[in-house]
C-alpha cells in the first residue's frame, strides 16, 4: 500500500500501534541517566538516529544497531522477524534527532561564548586590580629625601648616617683603594642601606653601603678598630 502524501511506501500489513504498546514492550527509565539524547540515540554507538529505519514490530534502529538487525534479520527489542524489505524510513523520529542535534550544538557554542566572556572578564578585573596598587615611591632627589635618625633600622636595613653628614670611607675589598680613608659627604640615601657620597678632596661621587662608611668623631675619623686618621686628611 502507497501513502501518497508522504517520502516512503508503507508495506500492507500495518497498523496504528497504540502508545501503551510502545510503553508496555519497552518501559520508559526513570533514572537520572534516561535524557532525551539516549532516547534519540543509538545504544551501541551513541550517534544520534538521524537514519532511523521502523520494521514491522514498531521498533526503530539506527546506526550500528540498524546493521545489526539487517544482519540477523531479527528485531533487538522485541525479538520479532524483521524483513528488510519491510522496514521504512521513520522520519519524525529523524527530524527529532536532527532538532536535538542542531540545539545542541548551539548550546555548546553558548556556553563557549559565555566562558570566553567570563575569561575576558576575569582577566580585566585582574588588570584593574594591578592598576589600583600603589606604586612604590623612591626619592627623586636629596632634597625630597627624608632620612631616618641614626641607628633607626628600616625593614631590617640599617641607615646610621644621614644626609650631609661627614663620614670616613673605610671601604671593604670591593672598593678601590683611592676612595679608602678619604672624608665624604653623604648626599643620597639609597635603597638597602647604601648611600651616594661625595670625596671632600675631588668632588668624586661614589655609592656604598653604611658598613664601608665610619662616623667622624672629633678631629679624628675612625678608620678601623686600631687605626685613627685625621680629619683633615
Amino acid at each position: 500500500m502507497a501513502s501518497p502524501d508522504a517520502d516512503h511506501v508503507m508495506p500492507d500489513g500495518y497498523e496504528p500501534i497504540p502508545v501503551q504498546f510502545s510503553l508496555n514492550s519497552n518501559p520508559i527509565n526513570t533514572s537520572a541517566a534516561t535524557t532525551l539524547r539516549s532516547a534519540l540515540s543509538d545504544p551501541l554507538t551513541g550517534a544520534l538516529l538521524q537514519d532511523a529505519m521502523a520494521s514491522f514490530c514498531g521498533h526503530s534502529y539506527g546506526g550500528r544497531t540498524l546493521q545489526r538487525v539487517y544482519d540477523t534479520l531479527q528485531c533487538p527489542t522485541c525479538g520479532a522477524t524483521v524483513e528488510r524489505s519491510s522496514m521504512v524510513h521513520n522520519l519524525a523520529l529523524r527530524a527529532a534527532a536532527a532538532v536535538f542535534k542542531r540545539d545542541e550544538r548551539m548550546r555548546q557554542s553558548h556556553s563557549e561564548s559565555l566562558r570566553l566572556t567570563k575569561r575576558k572578564r576575569d582577566g580585566e578585573q585582574v588588570e584593574m586590580t594591578e592598576l589600583r596598587k600603589p606604586e612604590k615611591e623612591f626619592p627623586k632627589s636629596s632634597e625630597k629625601n627624608v632620612s631616618p635618625r641614626p641607628g633607626i633600622q628600616g625593614k631590617g636595613v640599617q641607615f646610621p648616617f644621614s644626609v650631609n653628614e661627614k663620614v670616613l670611607i673605610k671601604g671593604n675589598k670591593r672598593t678601590p683603594m683611592k676612595f679608602v680613608g678619604r672624608e665624604a659627604c653623604i648626599t643620597t640615601q639609597c635603597l638597602n642601606g647604601w648611600y651616594l657620597v661625595r670625596l671632600l678632596e675631588s668632588g668624586e661621587s661614589v655609592r656604598l653601603q653604611y658598613r664601608s662608611l665610619a662616623r667622624s668623631a672629633g678631629d679624628h675619623i675612625a678608620v678601623g678598630d686600631n687605626a685613627w686618621v685625621s680629619a683633615d686628611q
